[in-house]
């Protein structure tokens, strides 16, 4: 195997008519997929070989690796095991996707390829059966399939511990920056488009090409219109916004479950409504438990495939609901109001809406499943709203910019600021002099405290979009109720 003197990295955009530049992608801004499109390997080959012809066997093994500071995942696959005459240059069509949807919130996506020269007979028969289609699994990282190519990884690695020679081997890490750089492809970043590793193996090749010379045609690359004769590797890398709900998920079946609970409201007798709404609530926040863990999605879709599920669950209710007596009706609406996210889904925030109507938009338009029905036009009881424990005389308010509603209280004696103080302590939050803010698990809360006036104004300053103010500014109203009595 002959040694590599040197390698570089070209882009060219994915079509013909694509971008005059690279266009990097973003950490945290959606997915990406990576495709290896094709290799080509120059063979030269032994003296002996170049005199008198030859053959020799190689495999094409593949390896990506996801990286997240400290953890890392990687998926390495055997693509082709074959025989080639030598001296030759061999156009290897792989056309195989090696990273699946993978999200761009790690620091960086790793992709490397290795041609092997196989000189046992026992190593060639293990290598052709991982050449089977079955163990050709691309990186994913939905529990089960990472499972299995973790597993297939593992197998690759231990067949390359009996090879003798090494590898002709190529690498690009590409790092995934918060902002784009002036050339992404100097700086490693990852790019859409076509990402090409160009090899030097000898004083014969170049390697200094200017990149426009270069293009793409099928599974081969061209320099100014003839085939390159080069060894390199020609990925084609694409990123999507969005994954789509993932409906075998265990996630996915807890929320159809609560889906189905709701159901049960069409035909449930008076005294068991309230049981069952409750069920529904239970599972669907079983339900979001298990995606909060699931790293195959980046949060933000993780945030609206729940907050979809809630409301899915929520209309439901409303909907189920309407033909209950009046007494019954209450009692259920009162109910939904006491499960926070569940509130949240019947009156969520103009924005909170807003943006749940464009992820299910954008999903539909690209074809990907949500994985439930948000129903529209199903008016919710008419309730009145839950009063505040303490009746607050209205405030020019200090948090002009505030995410949430800000609240106002009255009557706030100093034994009872007191007692606030450490109740808030207990829930992690110091309060410390009589303005300020502070800020616990994503959450930044904001007080204003006149010992004189006797008045208190709490407001959420900002917050993840899945709490919804309606539970924050609940707990913040049940703190201040707490401490009424003193």
């Amino acid at each position: 195997m002959p040694a590599i003197l040197g390698t570089r990295v070209y882009w060219t955009p994915a079509t013909s008519s694509g971008a005059p530049k690279p266009k990097q992608i973003l950490k945290n801004s959606g997915y990406i997929t990576v495709t290896l499109q094709g290799v080509q390997y120059k063979a030269d080959g032994s003296w002996w070989q170049r005199q008198f012809g030859g053959s020799d066997r190689i495999a094409i093994a593949t390896q990506v690796t996801w990286f997240n500071g400290a953890d890392n995942k990687s998926a390495s696959v055997i693509q082709d095991v074959r025989k080639i005459g030598v001296p030759s240059t061999n156009a290897l069509a792989i056309g195989r996707i090696i990273a699946l949807k993978v999200p761009a919130s790690a620091d960086g996506l790793e992709l490397k390829i290795g041609i092997h020269a196989i000189h046992d007979d026992n190593l060639a028969k293990t290598l052709q059966l991982l050449n089977s289609e079955e163990f050709k699994q691309p990186l994913q990282l939905a529990p089960v399939v990472l499972g299995q190519a973790l597993a297939v990884a593992n197998m690759v690695k231990k067949t390359f511990t009996n090879e003798e020679t090494d590898p002709l081997a190529a690498t690009f890490p590409g790092v995934l920056a918060a902002e784009a750089g002036e050339d992404p492809i100097a700086l490693n970043r990852l790019v859409e488009g076509h990402i090409v590793i160009v090899v030097k193996q000898d004083d014969s090749d170049e390697l200094d090409f200017n990149p426009s010379e270069l293009r793409v045609a099928g599974n081969s690359l061209l320099r100014n219109g003839e085939p390159l004769p080069n060894t390199y590797m020609l990925y084609n890398v694409s990123f999507d916004k969005w994954r789509g709900a993932d409906n075998t998920s265990a996630s996915a079946r807890k929320f159809a479950d609560a889906s189905s609970k709701a159901d049960e409201l069409l035909f449930a007798a008076v005294e068991e409504r309230t049981r069952i709404v409750a069920s529904a609530h239970d599972l669907l926040m079983q339900g979001k438990g298990i995606l909060d863990t699931d790293d195959s999605f980046r949060p933000e879709e993780r945030a609206m495939i729940a907050a979809a599920a809630f409301k899915a669950v929520a209309d439901k209710i409303k909907a189920n609901s309407l033909e209950s007596p009046g007494p019954v009706l209450e009692a259920l609406s009162h109910q939904v109001k006491t499960l926070p996210l569940l509130a949240a889904a019947v009156e969520p925030s103009e924005g909170e809406a807003a943006m749940l109507e464009e992820y299910a938009r954008e999903l539909a338009e690209a074809g990907l499943p949500l994985g439930m029905t948000l129903a529209a036009g199903v008016s919710a009881p008419d309730t009145a709203p839950l009063p505040l424990p303490i009746e607050a005389p209205v405030l020019a308010t200090q948090f002009q910019n505030a995410a949430c509603p800000v609240q106002n209280f009255g009557g706030i004696t100093d034994a009872q600021w007191l007692c606030l103080q450490q109740k808030a302590a207990e829930a992690g939050i110091a309060i410390h002099g009589t303005v300020g803010q502070a800020t616990e698990q994503g959450v930044t809360i904001g007080w204003n405290y006149d010992a004189t006036a006797q008045t208190l104004e709490l407001a959420c300053l900002s917050k993840p979009f899945l709490y919804p103010c309606s539970m924050i500014n609940a707990k913040l109203r049940e703190l201040v109720d707490g401490c009424a009595s003193h």
